[in-house]
């Protein structure tokens, strides 16, 4: 009888857990945040407000693997509910504290209702709700009166926008804003300031209530996909002088520079936000003797970095008078993207060296390079001018004769004989002169048979290139000049 009734327990257990387990379903992880002001204000629209919610909003938009915030507030700001969609019922539990929230209070803190709001935003995206924007859907009646216990008390609109978070322009994407009433002045310049005047909604009319909030909630598009992307150390250099991942580098030892660093956003589409909230920087020494920590200081505050954009940061450097030795660089950065902790780390292998020592590392062969270029270019110049000389004798009018190499001090005849080199054809004197090459550019004219040149020419300098008037026996002139060959 127990070993029956046992396994008749065992089994309505197995059915139950059978039962449950259909209804889990896959998380699709997508955060719905419903920021409400409950001040007495808003009674009268209170009702028709929360039964277009329950059913537009918490029935209709949220899916199994969702998550669902309310906020409430009025003078102070209450985390009302706060649920993952695990089962349907769990749908109906959130729809149930929805409609049991009744106004009440005094005051109208939107600025503490604008921070809240935000920072579960970004608690539910550490939580793992990365995957997709928040939606966010922020209703009042109202303008901003915060009670005088309240950080905001006393502010104006554009004030509240002074504070790190609500200031921050990246927060506010998937945000839409309903103004319900007369006094709209405030939630309308919030709208603006965040970027959101387009997903502002007015109702001023009582009348219309129900059907504008009902049409605005149903037309709030899905939310879109976050980029999976952060921000990192792109470059860096130390002073003038860039640090390489990939080879060793020779860094001054006398004084400690600015370090500069270039940061580059991977995002493609969208904004990011940077914080620096530490940076660590060490040199440890080759033989792990020395440990060197230098002190940073670099600029405060939030930076707002475009899609694809780099932007440089400055870090002043303090520490020892000078650094020596060959050893590791290491960067640490301790950082929020997009209100996320993320690290960046970089090393480095460096050689801290005096003046005259990387004078000799970095430039002594360089400069050797140099001079012997130089040295073999003049070498080349000088031999090249002492070289034998190419040229050709041109008769004007006729032909060409084929080049002759004449060396520094040697020389070449011409005239009508068969045997030479520059030979004239035509009834010619056997040998008229000869060319002679007396330096590098140094030419001359020898006059062997002064019958044959015109005019008692002697002979001498000649430049090359310059005619020279023959005659031959029957009385004719020829002009004739020898240059080099081109």
């Amino acid at each position: 009888m127990k070993r029956r009734l046992a396994l008749t327990c065992a089994l309505l257990v197995l059915v139950g857990l059978g039962l449950h387990a259909q209804d889990a379903p896959p998380s699709s992880g997508r955060a719905i945040i419903l920021v409400q002001d409950i001040s007495p204000s808003i009674s009268p629209s209170f009702p028709k407000i929360q039964e277009v919610l329950a059913n537009a909003l918490i029935n209709e938009r949220l899916g199994l693997g969702d998550y669902f915030a309310l906020i409430t507030f009025s003078g102070d700001v209450r985390n009302a509910d706060g649920a993952k969609i695990e089962y349907p019922r769990d749908k109906e539990a959130r729809s149930a504290i929805w409609k049991n929230i009744k106004p009440e209070g005094a005051f109208t803190d939107i600025g503490k209702a604008l921070r809240t709001a935000l920072e579960t935003s970004i608690d539910l995206r550490n939580r793992g709700f990365s995957k997709y924007e928040p939606l966010v859907l922020f209703l009042t009646d109202g303008e901003h009166e915060a009670p005088p216990n309240s950080p905001f008390a006393g502010k104006s609109v554009d004030q509240l926008f002074e504070d790190p978070l609500i200031g921050d322009p990246t927060l506010y994407s998937g945000w839409y804003f309903v103004g319900i009433g007369k006094d709209l002045k405030d939630i309308k310049r919030i709208a603006s300031l965040a970027g959101r005047e387009s997903a502002f909604l007015s109702i001023e009319d009582p009348a219309s209530l129900e059907s504008a909030l009902d049409a605005y909630i149903r037309g709030i598009p899905s939310p879109a996909k976050l980029e999976d992307a952060t921000i990192s150390v792109s470059d860096a250099a130390w002073g003038k002088t860039a640090l390489r991942a990939d080879k060793m580098v020779s860094l001054p030892s006398s004084s400690l520079p600015k370090l500069n660093l270039g940061l580059i956003s991977d995002f493609k589409a969208a904004k990011a936000s940077l914080v620096i909230k530490d940076v660590q920087i060490t040199f440890q020494s080759v033989d792990h003797r020395d440990l060197v920590n230098l002190s940073p200081a670099w600029e405060k505050g939030r930076i707002v970095v475009p899609p694809s954009a780099r932007v440089a940061q400055n870090i002043d450097l303090a520490g020892p008078g000078h650094l020596v030795g060959r050893g590791t660089l290491k960067l640490d950065l301790k950082t929020e993207v997009n209100h996320r902790e993320t690290d960046m780390l970089k090393t480095y292998e460096v050689a801290f060296m005096s003046p005259w020592a990387m004078f000799w590392s970095v430039w002594l062969w360089p400069v050797v390079g140099l001079v012997v270029a130089i040295i073999l270019v003049l070498g080349y110049l000088v031999l090249r001018k002492r070289l034998p000389a190419k040229v050709t004798m041109e008769v004007l009018g006729g032909k060409k004769s084929r080049f002759v190499s004449i060396k520094v001090g040697g020389r070449v005849e011409f005239g009508g004989k068969a045997a030479l080199q520059f030979r004239l054809d035509g009834p010619w004197a056997p040998v008229l002169g000869s060319l002679r090459r007396r330096g590098p550019d140094v030419w001359e004219i020898e006059v062997r048979n002064p019958e044959g040149f015109l005019s008692d020419y002697a002979g001498g300098p000649y430049k090359l290139g310059t005619l020279i008037k023959l005659v031959n026996q029957d009385g004719s002139l020829v002009s004739v000049k020898f240059q080099r060959k081109k």
